[in-house]
């Protein structure tokens, strides 16, 4: 009959237990988020008003410094309630995050602006980014949120995730860059006869979908009741894209003359306050805008 000391028993037995509880002690590792992933509101409150629906949400006490509102406000039919917590720096210029297969872009703000571009939403169609909505922080930083509907590229690496990817000025072969002095030329006279300027424009104010565009980061965009002020930004953002290399002489005279076309009026406001007289044609406005540049 064979014998088992005491000792070889110990041994199996603590073997075994220590395997059970490290199999233990995996599983329950398995099930605990990141501390990240734990933050959750402990309350929201909803109420809606003008087709318009805000969500106040009330937090745990936390040192956490990523986004957590506070308050979302947006519109009725785009939820976006979803972005009560996002895993970007509170305080950050802007951010780029994805729910549910959709892509969002959040930039700070102040309240009265995000709240004007909210409602400017339906009254400007076409030129610009869908704005759905807007969103305070615990810590009190604004966020306007926009929502980016399809696949597309920007020169701004800082929102490029996502379906956004980013595009390099430098990519661009010769037709490219007059494809997109026709679309930008298209787009900013199309915001343009609203009386809507976009303010400081830039690459990274462009978004590019597909064969059209649309203008991002909203921030200084307003409505001016001084028609020749258009005309000056648009001069403005023909002298930026040729100073870049991306607009050639050629690019520019075409430019001018659609835009002129598609804004006489602004246009001949314009030439007036530069020469004290009435262009005879549109040619005499083309030919002085491009002087100019």
């Amino acid at each position: 009959m064979k014998t088992c000391d005491y000792k070889t028993l110990q041994q199996t037995s603590k073997n075994t237990t220590d395997k059970l509880l490290e199999l233990e002690q995996s599983k329950q590792e398995e099930l605990v988020l990141p501390a990240f992933a734990r933050e959750v509101p402990l309350s929201a409150k909803k109420r809606e008003k003008n087709n318009v629906i805000e969500v106040q949400f009330t937090w745990p006490h936390s040192a956490s410094t990523h986004i957590r509102a506070e308050r979302i406000v947006h519109r009725k039919d785009e939820n976006i309630e979803e972005l009560f917590r996002i895993e970007e720096r509170d305080g950050a210029d802007c951010a780029c995050t994805s729910r549910n297969g959709k892509t969002y872009l959040l930039r700070k703000t102040t309240r009265q602006i995000a709240e004007a571009l909210l409602n400017a939403h339906g009254k400007i169609k076409g030129a610009i980014e869908a704005i759905v909505g807007w969103l305070k922080t615990v810590l009190g930083s604004v966020y306007v949120v926009s929502k980016v509907e399809q696949e597309a590229w920007s020169f701004d690496r800082r929102i490029a995730k996502n379906t956004v990817k980013h595009l390099d000025a430098e990519d661009l072969d010769a037709e490219h860059k007059k494809r997109f002095c026709e679309i930008i030329t298209e787009k900013i006279a199309e915001l343009h006869k609203g009386t809507v300027v976009l303010g400081n424009f830039t690459l990274n104010k462009v978004l590019l979908t597909g064969n059209s565009a649309l203008f991002t980061d909203l921030r200084d965009m307003r409505v001016t009741r001084k028609r020749s002020v258009t005309v000056e930004e648009f001069k403005k953002m023909l002298q930026y894209l040729f100073a870049l290399g991306i607009a050639e002489k050629a690019d520019i005279f075409y430019s001018i003359a659609v835009y002129a076309v598609a804004n006489e009026e602004s246009c001949n406001e314009w030439y007036m306050e530069k020469t004290g007289k009435m262009p005879q044609t549109t040619y005499d406005v083309t030919r002085a805008i491009e002087t100019e540049i």
